[in-house]
Order: structure tokens, then C-alpha cells, then sequence
């Protein structure tokens, strides 16, 4: 979905995999949230922008407000696409029961 969105964008963006995607391995049952937001931390803070807007779709949505409140001032747009947002002060397990019919 991202790679179609990135070719009607004016200007760059970074995508980023989560580490152990598309792996079935024993090794990828054990990444928790923290290393998914720690993965793509990194990766921002590695790229040379001092700007960016966060863009989760889907569970990611999660992910990216815990960024947003990471960054901080770097952070000046954000957009959820179906994103899955719990509200303030709920658990992300009632996300999970809910979005598998629970």
C-alpha cells in the first residue's frame, strides 16, 4: 500500500520494515511493541530530516502515537490509515479481542 501512496507524494519518505517481517521463525514470536516503536525510532532518528509526519495504518496506528509522543517537536502531522487507536487509558488487548471477533 505505501509504495503505491509514496509515487504521489512531493517529497521524500521513509518506510520502514518491522524487523522480523515476513519471518516465521521461533525468534519473531518473541518481539514485543517496545521493539517495533525502538526499530522505527532508530530509524527516524537515523534519517536526515529534523521534520516528519507519522503515517500507521492498521495496528501501526498504535505504534505511531507512542512515536508522536517520542519525537516530540519533530513531529508535525500525523495520519492514521484504519488505524486501530485505543482510547485513552484502554488496554491494546481490547483492540486485539476486538478486531478478531471477541
Amino acid at each position: 500500500m505505501w509504495k503505491e501512496t509514496e509515487k504521489h507524494l512531493q517529497t521524500e519518505s521513509l518506510a520502514i520494515d518491522f524487523p522480523g517481517r515476513n519471518d516465521t521463525s521461533e525468534d519473531n514470536k518473541s518481539l514485543s511493541l517496545n521493539d517495533y516503536c525502538n526499530h522505527v525510532l532508530d530509524s527516524i532518528r537515523d534519517w536526515d530530516k529534523q521534520q516528519v509526519i507519522l503515517v500507521g495504518h492498521s495496528i501501526v496506528g498504535v505504534i505511531a502515537l507512542k512515536l508522536a509522543d517520542q519525537l516530540g517537536h519533530r513531529v508535525v502531522g500525523f495520519v492514521g490509515i484504519s488505524a486501530a487507536i485505543p482510547t485513552n487509558g484502554a488496554h491494546l488487548f481490547l483492540l486485539y479481542r476486538f478486531l478478531n471477533g471477541y
